[in-house]
């Protein structure tokens, strides 16, 4: 996506994609390299609701999920600075958010296929909305929804292919 919105800060780096993606691992690994620090918003949001997500997900709903996102877009990402955040896959499904990550974030998006994204997700009994016969479908379905998004929400892509970590993040080194 061009860069042309006004820019209020940007001394976070701020990784979006979909579940399984890697954004909690790259966002560590470049943590430690880059000796700042890590927020991860799923984890904030769980801390917020003192419950986590596949509880918040049964109990009340995908809706109030979205919610906690946006209080923690709106609440806890402007007092961020010199920060990575690795961000829910699903937080791009709301405006407001994406304003937000792009206007106090670097925004990259872990863009990975289909096929890589089920050979990670499909023994995990974690994710709500992967709970389905058919996770490939799932997940194929639910990207092509969310893929828009997460493009529009990028300052920059990276699609990972078969990159390792550390190369991931070497990549949005250079970037930046």
């Amino acid at each position: 996506m061009e860069d042309n919105d006004e820019v209020f800060c940007r001394t976070n780096i701020a990784l979006i994609g979909f579940m399984g993606a890697g954004k909690t691992t790259v966002g560590k690994f470049l943590s430690y390299k880059t000796k700042m620090s890590h927020i991860d918003s799923d984890e904030e949001v769980e801390k917020i609701s003192k419950m986590p997500i596949p509880m918040i997900f049964q109990k009340y709903g995908d809706r109030h999920l979205r919610l906690l996102e946006q209080d923690f877009c709106s609440g806890i990402l402007p007092t961020l600075t010199n920060t990575v955040i690795s961000t829910g896959g699903g937080i791009i499904l709301n405006q407001k958010n994406i304003e937000m990550l792009r206007l106090y974030s670097k925004v990259f998006y872990i863009k990975s296929s289909p096929q890589k994204l089920y050979s990670r997700l499909k023994d995990d009994i974690s994710r709500p909305l992967l709970q389905t016969y058919d996770k490939m479908d799932a997940i194929k379905t639910l990207l092509a929804d969310r893929e828009p998004l997460y493009e529009i929400c990028a300052h920059h892509v990276i699609n990972t292919g078969e990159l390792e970590v550390f190369k991931i993040a070497e990549i949005i080194l250079s970037i930046i």
